[in-house]
């Protein structure tokens, strides 16, 4: 079945404590024109950047990496393009340990360990699981024991000595694995031995681009290199360093190689930036802004020039092949007629909304909340209880931009009266935005 231009899911990847700053201005400038240039257009727009996404549970489950490439899966399911960009600069970043690997598999690198501590230690954080399929190991969960009565604070010194402790244990652990793996003879390019030795990035990146068929127009790449760029210590944040606080040179030639590769396979997808590293920080020129109305930065889509700034060539990319595909959406898809005609009423509802505070106040608790019961707003007819509902919409697009959002008015359309109609749109939506498949 074809996949529709509706909804424009575009997975983030890059490092995490070295590209903060690009990162902030990308959700701040050009995602907002992004969305908004989607909106014009029928059409909605999610940026799924991960770095923030994954929560302190996940990340205790061992469950980062896996989260990470199922939403991958998900963009490239829901958008044919745009759907991943990529930013690097001088670090390769954590490389996880596999949450699961093959019962075959792990026991034959397990026998290869002759060290009986190892192999104990290999025991305690790798279980069997005889109810996948085929049988695997997955790496058991962490646990952080915080006391109730400890404050904040005293909380979070809690969480940091268990992570600093989980760091080295994590580091233990692969190098186990890495010793087994090598007695086996594996070829460095054996995709059985990449799991053990690639960063978090680099994992995306093989899912991403580097892995698929055709990368050309829905993958895209954004290089920053700092010049001057101490390695030590003081610039931990942006290289990569080993145990002993020295320059990790395993690490520095992997993303030398991972590089190589982006620009052979990206071409002219690609574009490369640079900072000065000045009293202990990075410059920040080469990241750069975006007007804040969408109209001017449409006219940036048409002008031919090299962009200069970071803002501006994520937006010429992406706003690019986003009008391209746009272009090329069939509009009797009647998924689409149905969700932006919604989309419409709430835009005319919400235009000139004033007051209420208190419960839109109530409404983006529930929203920002954990619980799972409904939120149920009633009123007499006429109260404004359409209106009122618009507003919460718009509010909660805007702060959950990177969630799927979908809302429906009865009596705004004709299928939205009928019971039948209006359940099997809903369930048609949410096939589509979180990429699964209709039977």
């Amino acid at each position: 079945m074809q996949r529709h231009a509706d909804i424009f899911r575009v997975f983030v990847s890059s490092t995490f404590s070295d590209l903060v700053a690009e990162r902030n201005a990308l959700q701040e400038h050009v995602f907002p024109r992004l969305r908004e240039l989607c909106q014009k257009n029928g059409a909605q727009f999610q940026a799924i950047d991960l770095r923030w996404g994954v929560s302190e549970e996940a990340g205790l489950d061992q469950q980062t990496l896996n989260i990470c490439v199922q939403e991958l899966r998900r963009c490239q399911h829901a958008t044919p393009r745009p759907n991943f960009i990529i930013l690097l600069g001088q670090r390769y970043g954590w490389r996880p340990l596999p949450p699961q690997i093959f019962a075959d598999e792990f026991e034959s690198i397990r026998d290869q360990i002759t060290d009986g501590g190892d192999r104990e230690f290999l025991k305690q954080w790798y279980r069997r699981d005889d109810n996948a399929t085929p049988p695997e190991y997955y790496l058991q969960p962490r646990s952080v024991e915080v006391n109730g009565d400890q404050s904040e604070l005293e909380r979070q010194v809690t969480r940091e000595a268990e992570a600093h402790e989980w760091r080295h244990q994590e580091h233990r652990l692969r190098a186990i694995l890495l010793t087994g793996v090598t007695r086996m003879g594996w070829p460095a390019t054996d995709p059985r031995r990449l799991k053990y030795e690639v960063s978090a990035t680099h994992h995306e990146i093989l899912e991403g681009a580097l892995n698929v068929r055709d990368s050309i127009g829905h993958a895209f790449g954004f290089f920053r290199t700092i010049e001057g760029l101490p390695e030590d210590a003081s610039a931990r944040s942006f290289v990569d360093l080993d145990e002993n606080g020295c320059p990790d040179a395993d690490a520095q030639e992997r993303l030398r190689n991972l590089k190589v590769e982006l620009r052979e396979r990206l071409s002219n997808h690609l574009h490369e930036y640079s900072a000065e590293w000045r009293q202990g920080a990075i410059t920040t020129h080469h990241i750069g802004t975006l007007p804040a109305d969408v109209a001017a930065c449409e006219v940036l889509l048409l002008e031919d020039y090299e962009p200069s700034s970071l803002c501006e060539a994520v937006w010429r990319r992406l706003g690019r092949v986003i009008l391209e595909e746009v272009q090329r959406r069939d509009p009797s898809d009647p998924v689409d007629q149905e969700a932006i005609a919604h989309s419409s009423f709430a835009e005319n509802r919400a235009m000139h909304f004033v007051g209420r505070e208190d419960l839109l106040a109530r409404i983006r608790e529930y929203v920002e909340a954990d619980n799972r019961q409904p939120l149920v707003l009633y009123g007499v007819s006429g109260a404004g209880k359409s209106a009122l509902m618009s507003k919460a919409v718009a509010e909660a697009q805007t702060k959950n931009a990177d969630h799927g959002i979908i809302s429906r008015f009865i009596g705004a359309t004709p299928a939205s009266s009928d019971l039948r109609a209006l359940l099997e749109g809903l369930c048609k939506e949410v096939t589509r935005l979180y990429g699964a498949h209709l039977v």
